[in-house]
This record gives structure tokens, sequence and C-alpha cells, in this order.
């Protein structure tokens, strides 16, 4: 059993709410999870209250974390998570505010242009509010519920993915900026599903961060074969820690909270150095 440490909720591009997703935690047994939506701590605060009211219950480790996009003009889309430590993340908050809003931007992009494309999807039913990130993936979803397409691969395959006709990319910020702001509001930054190191010319990116202050690197996951992960750790042993996580969304149904982790023990040597880290555990001892 796993700690599941990359996990996203409806509040941002997933689709189960926290009390679902603590639910599953629960169920399966599991010695704990982090919520990592993108661009956003309101899972994060949820879950906190929510774990607070099986107190003595149940003995689950929780860590708060939140998954930022950045852009390198080698690596491309970068993808990097702050793990944080009791309620030190609230100090992102204006880091946050600024990625939400890129957020909120570029969708309106997205659906001016699927409306020109012959394309109607009302901007209600994709922007909630000004103050949740939303996404291609909410979108996509939204596009295959109208019938659109047949599915989230199609999609994006035929509108939203690099290259497609309504693709919009992101406003460019530098992994050193994600990097920088993550360590200064006390995180801990790690370089999430790192596909790109299938192309050996980007491991000197990945040496530029962790010369910067990148503290891990994400190998057990979904999208990281066993090959690049055991690379990966030949590479950076003694100099990053690994981590894994499902990235779960909810749409796939082959993968399911805890499917890729680490163990307790691993994530507790990992973040041995947040003081407040284990308060956050149910009954913690």
């Amino acid at each position: 059993m796993f700690v599941d440490l990359h996990v996203h909720s409806n509040y941002s591009d997933g689709i189960f709410g926290i009390d679902r997703i603590i639910d599953d935690v629960v169920a399966r047994d599991l010695p704990g999870f982090a919520i990592t939506d993108h661009d956003t701590f309101d899972g994060v605060k949820v879950a906190i209250e929510k774990l607070k009211e099986i107190d003595g219950k149940k003995d689950i480790f929780f860590i708060a974390g939140a998954e930022f996009s950045s852009y390198d003009p080698d690596a491309g889309e970068v993808h990097i998570i702050g793990y944080f430590s009791d309620y030190s993340y609230l100090k992102m908050t204006d880091f946050i505010r600024e990625f939400q809003s890129q957020r909120i931007e570029r969708a309106r992009k997205i659906l001016k242009c699927l409306k020109e494309n012959g394309i109607d999807i009302d901007e209600e039913d994709v922007i909630e509010n000004e103050n949740k990130p939303v996404g291609r993936l909410n979108i996509a979803r939204e596009l295959v519920k109208k019938g659109y397409f047949a599915d989230i691969t199609d999609a994006f395959n035929k509108m939203l993915k690099a290259g497609a006709p309504c693709y919009v990319r992101k406003k460019e910020v530098a992994p050193e900026t994600v990097i920088e702001a993550i360590l200064h509001n006390g995180g801990k930054p790690v370089l999430a599903h790192p596909t790109f190191l299938v192309n050996s010319s980007n491991w000197k990116f990945v040496e530029k961060l962790v010369s910067l202050g990148l503290y891990g690197i994400e190998i057990y996951h979904p999208k990281i074969s066993k090959e690049l992960a055991e690379a990966i750790k030949a590479a950076f042993k003694g100099r990053l820690v690994f981590t894994g996580g499902s990235d779960f969304h909810g749409d796939d149904s082959n993968l399911y909270i805890g499917k890729y982790g680490l163990s307790l023990y691993d994530t507790l040597e990992i973040f041995n150095n947040f003081a407040d880290i284990k308060k956050q555990s149910i009954t913690g001892g």
C-alpha cells in the first residue's frame, strides 16, 4: 500500500470531490495521500478539515501540494509539484492568483477558437468561477458531454493538443521561477512525470534545476517506464529524492488512488525536515 503523492480533485481538473477521495483512501486502507491540484490549494484546505472529522477512526498521513505548469524552450512543458508542511502553503497565495488568472484567460481563448470552428460551449459550463483553475481537460470533458467528440482523447487529438486548431499555449513561466517561489515559501519542489527525459539532450536541463534547488523527481508514475525510472535513479541518486503518485483524475477506470506512490516509511524519510508534517496525520504518533 502506497502513499499517493499525486492526486487531483474537482478543485482543478479532477472529477471527484474531496469527500469521495478520502472515502477511497479509507476504503483502500492507504497510509496517506497528497492533494496536488493545478494552481490551487482550495482542495487542500477542505481535505485538512475533512480529515479532522475522522480523527480517532483512521490514521491517515496527509501532505499539502499543488502542481504548477512551466515552460522551457528545450524541454517543453515542465510540471513542478510544490509540497508544503502544515499551513505554510498559504504563503503561496499571491503566486497562485497569477497562475489562476492565466488559466482563465487561456480557457476563454480556447472557447473562442472552438466557437469559430463551429463548436459552441457555454463559458459558464467550463469556468465555474474566477478563482477555480480550469484546464484543457475540463474543456475536453464538456466537448465529450455535448457530443462533439467520442472521448477525451479524441477531443485533444482533434482540437486541443499542441498543433491542433484550438491549442493555446500557456503564458510562459520559467521552471526556475516556480522552483524559486516554492523554496521561498518553505516548500519542496519536485519535478513531476518528466517524460521529456526520453530525449537524452534534456538531462542537462534537470542538472540545472538541481543546481537551483530542485528537491525531488517523480519516477513512480503511470507515464514513466521502469527503464526511464531506473536511469533517473542512477543519474540522480544522492542528489534528489524519488517520489511517486498515480496522477489520479478519475477518468481512467484502470487508474486508482494508491496504484503508484511510496511507502509511508519512505514518505516520512524524504519529508523528515517538515517540522509539522506529522500533525496532519490523523491520530498520528
